[in-house]
């Protein structure tokens, strides 16, 4: 999920690249590794506590991170007020 919103940020400019789309998203993931929404986070997702933000793609992240027991960076305040999701930033 979060590949997909890097290649829309991509392509609506708001992280600017010379490179072409594929490269550039080469570029963010190379150093590390993508998780699959597995059946498990699927279900975490829709099992994220009522204080968690309420759009789809954070909450796949989210439980990603949850699933996979680490912790979630990010800058998204809705997300750093919920206290039952580890976040670093």
């Amino acid at each position: 999920m979060t590949v997909v919103e890097l290649a829309m940020m991509i392509k609506r400019n708001r992280i600017k690249s010379s490179a072409s789309i594929v490269t550039t998203l080469a570029e963010f993931t190379d150093p590390v590794t993508i998780l699959p929404v597995s059946w498990e986070v699927a279900i975490e997702s829709a099992y994220l506590p009522e204080d968690f933000n309420s759009d789809p793609a954070d909450r796949l992240i989210a439980a990603t991170a949850r699933v996979a027991g680490i912790p979630l960076v990010t800058a998204d305040e809705r997300i750093l007020r919920c206290t039952s999701i580890k976040t670093i930033w």
